[in-house]
């Protein structure tokens, strides 16, 4: 996990997606970069661009060095021989054939931020659903890109409630003050 932080000045940056939503409306101390700097208002977005490019990176460089397989049946049969590190599963796919793999894996990670179509892309499929990464180094990095386009994904979408919430209470103080109701 990073953190950029100039403590103290009104400028830092974490990795979920909240780190996006405040600043790019306005921008960072001059004394805290040294500069005027000004944040691009879809920073988030090209943050979360970048991260699952290389994830998929990652998750295409497995499955050319055979760490890696896709499919049903190629999957239940690494978690049946206890090959597989990690599990990758579509969350736009069966939530049936998702259970059973989940009951195999037991308590291995599993990611299941991607749909189908971006695992395809990482695959060279049009659609995968389901895939499994063995053990070793590269599950390792691939489990931690994972969990950082989860926390970005979540969090873009918590910061969009959070968001909507406010503008909501906004809009009825500033009802309540006009004395309507």
């Amino acid at each position: 996990m990073w953190r950029a932080d100039y403590r103290g000045a009104g400028c830092g940056s974490s990795p979920t997606g909240r780190f996006s939503s405040a600043p790019a409306r306005a921008t960072c101390s001059a004394r805290a970069a040294r500069a005027e700097v000004a944040v691009p208002p879809d920073l988030a977005a090209l943050v979360e661009t970048q991260v699952l490019q290389r994830f998929l990176d990652l998750i295409g460089l497995a499955r050319r060095a055979n760490e890696a397989v896709f499919g049903f049946e190629k999957a239940r049969e690494w978690l049946q021989a206890g090959r597989a590190a990690l599990l990758i599963a579509a969350s736009d796919g069966d939530p049936r054939d998702r259970g059973r793999l989940k009951a195999l894996a037991g308590d291995l990670s599993v990611i299941e931020v991607l749909t189908a179509d971006e695992i395809g892309r990482a695959t060279g499929r049009e659609r995968t659903v389901h895939g499994v990464v063995a053990k070793g180094r590269l599950a390792g990095a691939i489990r931690d890109e994972g969990e950082r386009l989860i926390r970005l994904r979540t969090d873009a979408v918590a910061a969009d409630q959070s968001l909507a919430s406010q503008i909501t209470d906004k809009a009825s103080r500033g009802h309540e003050q006009h004395g309507r109701t």
